[in-house]
């Protein structure tokens, strides 16, 4: 009993208020700062499922463009077995 099973998404990311602001201090010295992200950024997925008897794998990767990310690739193997 083989069974395999592909999916895939195409996302759309936004991000209208990304602040922070740390301050980095010890004894002798202190800095502080702050920085900011906003922008949008489109997110595509895609992978396939397998399974056979109790073992799943499934494979992925992403691939995501826009805002603060600049052509950024990812990917996923996640192995399980069922009893």
């Amino acid at each position: 009993d083989f069974r395999w099973t592909p999916y895939g998404s195409l996302n759309w990311v936004h991000n209208s208020r990304g602040t922070s602001d740390y301050v980095i201090s010890n004894s002798y010295s202190s800095f502080s700062g702050s920085t900011w992200v906003s922008g949008s950024a489109v997110l595509a997925e895609f992978g396939v499922g397998i399974e056979k008897g109790g073992w799943g794998v499934t494979l992925g990767g992403n691939w995501t463009d826009g805002g603060k990310f600049d052509s950024m690739f990812g990917g996923q193997v996640n192995v399980r077995y069922s009893w």
